[in-house]
């Protein structure tokens, strides 16, 4: 991003007030979760590596300092195309602002995204892969004309039983379909 964007929010779990500095990053920086609130501002990268279960949220996790609910944030990211970014937050959760990716994602674009001069990696698919967690199933298959998700919901009992949807990924795509998408819960 060209500048820093600031935004703040109640923590979903905590209930806490939260601030969130959104800084740009140099190429190959990825993303970096700065806990501001702790001493010496400890760094926790946004990496599967560093993924950690969560109750009802994305964590990440590195020498017992984590940071909580960054789906959102990573989503509009990853939507967006942003690859370097630093994110500064001053608890252990991120604002849920909304319950989505919409206000991150309008913040990144107010923030500017700019063309840095390293080369994106890209990963490329050869075969289909299937990762599956109690009743959800993921696949994804190769595709040389970008990113398509398909998304299925098929629930048990509730207010609807099945519902689809299909995306051609961009970021036009992303900011009109699954940015504003919400955080759901039966109960």
């Amino acid at each position: 991003i060209a500048t820093a964007v600031e935004l703040s929010g109640t923590a979903m779990f905590s209930g806490r007030a939260v601030n969130v500095r959104l800084l740009p990053g140099e190429p190959g920086t990825g993303y970096l979760f700065v806990r501001t609130d702790l001493p010496d501002s400890p760094v926790v990268p946004g990496t599967t590596e560093a993924q950690q279960t969560g109750f009802r949220c994305t964590t990440v996790q590195l020498n017992n300092v984590e940071a909580r609910a960054v789906e959102h944030v990573l989503a509009a990211c990853a939507g967006l195309q942003v690859d370097n970014l630093i994110i500064e937050v001053d608890g252990p959760e991120l604002p849920a602002l909304g319950g989505c990716a919409g206000d991150y994602a309008r913040a990144l674009l107010d923030a500017g995204i700019l063309e840095q001069s390293a080369e994106r990696p890209l990963l490329s698919l050869e075969q289909t892969v299937t990762e599956s967690l109690d009743s959800a199933t993921i696949v994804a298959t190769p595709n040389e004309g970008g990113l398509t998700v398909s998304y299925v919901l098929e629930l048990d009992d509730g207010p609807c039983l099945t519902e689809a949807a299909t995306f051609e990924l961009s970021p036009e795509t992303f900011m009109r379909e699954l940015a504003p998408a919400r955080t759901f819960a039966l109960e």
